[in-house]
């Protein structure tokens, strides 16, 4: 079986900001925010800032579930 013959779905390691806002239904302000304050990891590339997907997942892991309360 070639390379052409396989039909993977690769999962991207970094992400732009409108995409990672859009996965996780952040708004952007809310992303630099995590950014700056180191909670989830980016790099640079030009002027570009690319989100680290693993540290999001990561960061999104650690909050607490949801516990609906009494009205």
């Amino acid at each position: 079986m070639t390379i052409f013959e396989k039909k993977q779905c690769v999962e991207p390691k970094y992400v732009c900001v409108p995409d990672f806002c859009s996965f996780y239904g952040v708004g952007r302000s809310t992303a630099y925010k995590l950014l700056r304050t180191g909670k989830v990891l980016a790099v640079k590339l030009g002027k570009r800032t690319l989100v680290d997907l693993e540290s999001a997942r990561d960061y999104f892991g650690t909050l607490p579930s949801f516990k609906g309360g009494a009205r």
